[in-house]
């Protein structure tokens, strides 16, 4: 007998320069093969307060040691849940020094339940550039570690570590 009741994933994302957008949207069209059903929707262009809470809530963007300010207004403005399923996708060039941990700690203690946590290396693109064949070499495995991202989360099996300096190593 097939499940009803499908499940919705609304990834909110914001790419800079494109590489976010490329691992969320691999993400979403591998998730979709999983019986679930997703909404790609710009962090710049909504309301952290208009979630729905009885979706997966995604939250895709890049880190370059952080993140920028907006995506930070955005994640403290997200309302108090009761248990709401949450996870982050993120594209970096080098580390995220604590983000991982920081923002679990955040989402706690907002009341969502942290599913996954997931790092993307991807070709720099703000103080050096590399050659286009690195680049093309790199956003394919990116791209092919998102794919395999939303294969944990579909299946239950992702994790958010626990340990800020643990949790910054790219996997």
């Amino acid at each position: 007998m097939m499940n009803d009741i499908k499940k919705i994933v609304d990834l909110y994302y914001f790419s800079g320069t494109g590489n976010t957008l490329l691992v969320a949207e691999a993400f979403s069209r591998n998730i979709i093969s999983r019986e679930y059903s997703t909404n790609l929707i710009q962090m710049e262009e909504s309301s952290p307060r208009q979630i729905d809470q009885s979706h997966i809530i995604g939250l895709a963007f890049p880190v370059a040691m952080s993140t920028f300010p907006f995506v930070w207004d955005f994640i403290y403005g997200l309302p108090k849940v009761s248990g709401t399923k949450i996870f982050m996708l993120v594209t970096m060039a080098v580390g995220s020094v604590g983000l991982v941990g920081k923002l679990k700690s955040l989402l706690l203690s907002k009341g969502y339940a942290p599913i996954g946590a997931h790092q993307v290396r991807m070709p720099p693109n703000i103080i050096f550039v590399w050659d286009e064949e690195n680049n093309e070499r790199l956003r394919e495995k990116g791209i092919a570690s998102s794919i395999l991202f939303s294969e944990k989360i579909a299946t239950g099996t992702a994790n958010w570590p626990c340990l800020p300096i643990i949790s910054d190593i790219p996997i």
